[in-house]
């Protein structure tokens, strides 16, 4: 999915029910993949922590996969 407004800037994130820790700057969402995820756009690699143990991961096809 692309977004359409520029100058977004996107990171790779960590996201717990509680935060969302950049781990390293992509760029903008117009010339990179990214996911949504409570209406926030996240790049590739970002991954869902939940409370449960479980991860999702973003992948380059713009949706959320389990990591295990």
């Amino acid at each position: 999915m692309k977004n359409q407004n520029k100058g977004d800037k996107i990171s790779v994130d960590i996201i717990t029910p509680d935060n969302i820790k950049p781990v390293s700057s992509v760029g903008d969402a117009t010339q990179n993949m990214f996911c949504i995820y409570k209406n926030k756009k996240h790049a590739v690699g970002s991954v869902v922590q939940d409370t449960d143990g479980t991860e999702m991961v973003c992948t380059e096809d713009g949706s959320w996969k389990n990591s295990k």
